[in-house]
C-alpha cells in the first residue's frame, strides 16, 4: 500500500482545469508527485493527445541539488507548452494506492482510496470511495479483470482527480461536464459537499 500527495499546478485562468473541461482534443496537466513510502519527488507533464494516448515526462526532484536549473527549465521548455512562470499550486490531492498486477498477461489494476481534495482554505475527503483503474495492451481483445467488473455490477466512467477537486474547491468554475460524476460521488459517499 502506497502513499501518494500530488499538487497540481494551473495559472491563474485555470487553464489547464478549462481544456479539460471543454473537451480540448490535446490538453496538459503540470503536477508534483511524492511517494510517500519511497519518499521520492518528481515533476510530471501529462499530456493527453487527440488519439487517446497519454504521454507522461517526469523529472526527478527528490534531490534538488542534484537537478540544476537549466536542467529543470530545459525539461519545462520541452514537455510543457506554456510558460510554466506562470502556474502556481492550485490543489493538493491526497489517497492510497494497491497494485494488482497479473501473472499471465500484461494487465494491471490500480486501487486509489482513501482520497482527498485540499487547498489552502477549503478541504474534502472520501475514505469510503475506491477509484479502480484498469490497465492493459490495447491488443488484449477481452479483460477478465473488465469482466467481473462488468459482473458485478460496476460500470466505467472517465474520472479525473484533478477536474473533480477543482470543481469541489473552485465552485466559480463551470463544471458542467463533471457534473454527472460529481453526483455520482455525492450519492456513493453520502457527502452533501459534492453537490
Amino acid at each position: 500500500m502506497s502513499g501518494y500527495e500530488t499538487e497540481y499546478y494551473d495559472d491563474e485562468s485555470f487553464t489547464s482545469y478549462c481544456q479539460h473541461h471543454n473537451g480540448k482534443s490535446n490538453h496538459y496537466k503540470l503536477r508534483f508527485r511524492h511517494y510517500l513510502s519511497s519518499d521520492e519527488r518528481y515533476v510530471e507533464v501529462k499530456e493527453k493527445r487527440n488519439t487517446g494516448v497519454t504521454i507522461k515526462k517526469r523529472i526527478d526532484i527528490t534531490n534538488l541539488s542534484d537537478v540544476t536549473e537549466e536542467e529543470y527549465d530545459r525539461f519545462m521548455k520541452t514537455t510543457f507548452p506554456y510558460d510554466y512562470h506562470e502556474y502556481h499550486p492550485v490543489i493538493s490531492v491526497g489517497y492510497r494506492r494497491v497494485t494488482l498486477v497479473s501473472k499471465l498477461m500484461n494487465e494491471r489494476i490500480t486501487l486509489d482510496f482513501d482520497l482527498s481534495f485540499r487547498s489552502s482554505e477549503e478541504s474534502h475527503s472520501f475514505p469510503e470511495v475506491v477509484i479502480c483503474e484498469v490497465k492493459h495492451d490495447k491488443e488484449m481483445h477481452s479483460s477478465k479483470a473488465l469482466s467481473t467488473l462488468r459482473a458485478l455490477g460496476v460500470r466505467e466512467r472517465s474520472f479525473s482527480k484533478y477536474c473533480i477537486g477543482v470543481s469541489l474547491i473552485y465552485k466559480n468554475l463551470k463544471h458542467n461536464r463533471f457534473k454527472p460524476n460529481l453526483l455520482y460521488l455525492s450519492k456513493i459517499s453520502g457527502s452533501e459537499a459534492v453537490c
